[in-house]
């Protein structure tokens, strides 16, 4: 992520089934090895899926499992968090197939599994979920606050890409969808595009939250919020 005190760069890779972890066989008593595209090649433990990782990704997602094999047998229990608030969720094993977690994650502290140990697995993450919380500054006290938003698709013609765009003025811990529930973020656009866009934004807000809701094409895509 590229940021100045006036310009955010969030940007959205493509959802790989390795994300997480690499194609790996179980061993009993062993946590996950996390070694996949967003992991810390110096530790190959936790997962930041939201600032600073190699990828320079800013994303909440959800969890894939990916296994030729029928791991149904196998529970893997995730410890992650979001937004500041720890998750703990249990997901079936896939049985030749994709399984996909409950909750999204920007980060992710370990992955047990218990159940039938045998198999190979690998873990990704899915092409749905929220953009990275940017915060804005609005202690300047301008006379007038605006905001514009180029919300960049890769490529421009790519159809299936949909998405909300929220505002909040105060931070609050907890899960996102729970906070959009409460109203505590309003939506400012209803979008379902087709090319990148730009969005000029006049209601004062102090934080822009980015729904992803489809991505079928499974396309980059990248959110250059401009504090005018």
């Amino acid at each position: 992520m590229f940021t100045t005190s006036n310009y955010q760069e969030l940007y959205w890779p493509k959802a790989n089934d390795d994300d997480i972890a690499s194609l790996q066989t179980l061993v009993a008593d062993t946590l996950l090895n996390l070694n996949g595209r967003f992991s810390n090649q110096n530790t190959y433990k936790n997962i930041d899926l939201s600032y600073n990782n190699k990828m320079n990704a800013s994303v909440c997602r959800k969890i894939t499992f990916k296994s030729a094999q029928d791991m149904s047998a196998t529970n893997f229990k995730i410890f992650g968090r979001q937004n500041d608030v720890d998750i703990q969720e249990i997901v079936q094993g896939p049985n030749n197939n994709t399984v996909t977690s409950t909750n999204y994650y920007d980060y992710i502290y370990k992955i047990e599994h218990t159940g039938v140990v045998g198999g190979n697995v690998s873990i990704g993450t899915d092409k749905i979920g929220f953009f990275t919380l940017a915060t804005l500054d609005v202690k300047n006290y301008r006379k007038s606050l605006e905001y514009g938003i180029n919300f960049v698709i890769d490529p421009q013609n790519g159809a299936g890409v949909s998405y909300n765009i929220f505002g909040s003025l105060n931070r609050k811990r907890g899960l996102y969808q729970d906070l959009i529930n409460k109203k505590y973020f309003y939506e400012l656009f209803d979008v379902n595009e087709s090319t990148t866009e730009f969005y000029n934004i006049t209601t004062i807000t102090a934080l822009i939250l980015i729904k992803v809701i489809t991505n079928t094409q499974n396309y980059p895509l990248t959110a250059q919020i401009l504090q005018i």
